[in-house]
């Protein structure tokens, strides 16, 4: 089935993962790997070109949902993971243990500072604030 803007959904996804394997490979590439220049910026950028200087693919992708999933998981896995400092290659190093060893870590020191934030007078929002810092 044809999209108003003439790329179908397989299209749209498709382009999604080109310009997510572009990405990958331009970090490997001076000056970014050089500069250490995540893939994650380096697909954000991208998708801010394609987004701006080519309105059918960004309105093929939008009508399909490509950039919702795109936007509220996959980016979401990918500043997460960014913010961990780690990488796919990471976790498989590590297993499953040490995940949820991490997992462990970051939702206690997160609870417990919330719980002595609270405790302490705090704001809900403050404890919040300071106990997802603390956790990270």
């Amino acid at each position: 089935m044809s999209s108003l803007h003439g790329l179908s959904k397989i299209t749209a996804w498709l382009l999604m993962v080109v310009l997510a394997g572009v990405a990958c490979g331009l970090s490997f590439t001076a000056p970014f790997s050089t500069l250490k220049i995540s893939p994650l910026i380096i697909g954000v950028v991208l998708g801010m070109v394609v987004g701006n200087g080519f309105k059918n693919a960004a309105f093929a992708m939008a009508e399909h949902h490509v950039t919702a999933v795109s936007a509220k998981q996959i980016l979401r896995l990918g500043i997460i993971l960014y913010g961990f400092k780690i990488t796919l290659a990471d976790i498989a190093f590590v297993g499953l243990g040490g995940v949820a060893l991490a997992f462990l870590m970051v939702f206690s020191t997160f609870f417990i500072g919330l719980a002595m934030g609270r405790r302490l007078g705090l704001s809900r929002e403050s404890a919040i604030l300071i106990s997802s810092g603390s956790a990270i």
